[in-house]
């Protein structure tokens, strides 16, 4: 197992992303959407209020869109807008995505996996979560108890998203504060971000993050970086790479903030497109496939990715 830092620790079969081309082959050869997968990727685009039901006692088990609750599972009510995603060109964040879904079936199903972070590090943690869409990954991770009854958890979760989603997000998320967690919403548009991240000017950097990021420090000199970012479902359009790889390098600090991508393989040429300008991104990045079913259980470790990078100063 190789550490990174304390919040990390890689199992051996995460794979050092050096070369695009090679990637791409591995993911689509090794870890093949399965055959009978059918649809984009939602769970269920036909209501706006989902029950999502997850086994805490089996993290292999799908996730199911049911009403029961029992001792051994976690159900949350999620709001949705089924109508914007069939009437709204390019609004894929106002439904549930199963592979959010399924990595938040991680930490729940075994308190939080140490392959990907260690369970103290969580509850101390900062943490951004970029394209967050309905709220899906905090609205099931922040439920744990683990979590919302640990009066001795910091964790600090600012989810985010396009000003028009937010009204959505703040549903789903502001209400998970509980004991010592603090959830919230914010609108972060990456094309805004990205603009303000090749402007340079420090002092504009300096306000636009603590616009975003002022609830975790009353200090008005020094920035609060995230120790985490989370990116689920958000690789759909091309021509938004560049603002996003921007966004991210805008919020994250060098030797210091974890992120993490996953997303489902859907089309081959546009991943490869994706991992060609992350590796050649000025961020100076530093890029891991997790690729283990015993890591990452049987839903994510086929016909999904899930990169873990961090900047090098």
């Amino acid at each position: 197992m190789q550490a990174i830092c304390p919040a990390l620790a890689l199992p051996e079969a995460s794979r050092s992303v050096i070369d695009a081309d090679e990637e791409i082959f591995l993911l689509y050869t090794l870890s093949a959407p399965p055959v009978d997968r059918q649809g984009l990727g939602q769970i269920d685009g036909r209501h706006d209020k989902l029950a999502i039901t997850i086994s805490l006692k089996d993290v292999h088990s799908a996730p199911i869109v049911a009403s029961a609750l029992s001792d051994d599972t976690l159900t949350v009510i999620v709001r949705q807008d089924s109508t914007s995603l069939r009437s709204t060109n390019g609004d894929t964040g106002s439904v549930v995505w199963r592979s959010s879904v399924y990595f938040a079936a991680k930490p729940i199903g075994g308190a939080v996996d140490p392959f990907l972070l260690s369970p103290s590090h969580l509850m101390q943690a900062r943490v951004l979560e970029l394209g967050s869409g309905t709220g899906i990954l905090p609205a099931l991770i922040l439920s744990h108890d683990l979590l919302s009854d640990n009066i001795d958890s910091t964790l600090h979760w600012i989810a985010s998203d396009q000003d028009q989603i937010v009204p959505l997000l703040r549903k789903n998320v502001e209400g998970l504060s509980k004991g010592g967690v603090i959830a919230s919403a914010s609108a972060i548009d990456w094309i805004e971000a990205s603009q303000i991240y090749k402007r340079g000017s420090s002092s504009s950097m300096h306000s636009y993050l603590k616009g975003i990021l002022d609830t975790w420090s009353t200090d008005e000199q020094s920035i609060h970086w995230p120790d985490i970012i989370f990116a689920t479902d958000c690789i759909f359009n091309p021509h938004l790479f560049d603002a996003f790889l921007d966004t991210l390098c805008l919020f994250t600090q060098p030797n210091k903030t974890l992120v993490y991508v996953v997303c489902e393989l859907r089309q081959a040429d546009m991943m490869q497109d994706f991992l060609q300008a992350w590796l050649d991104h000025s961020g100076n990045w530093t890029i891991h496939t997790i690729e283990s079913s015993d890591v990452l259980g049987p839903h994510l470790s086929k016909g999904s990715v899930v990169w873990v990078a961090w900047r090098e100063k």
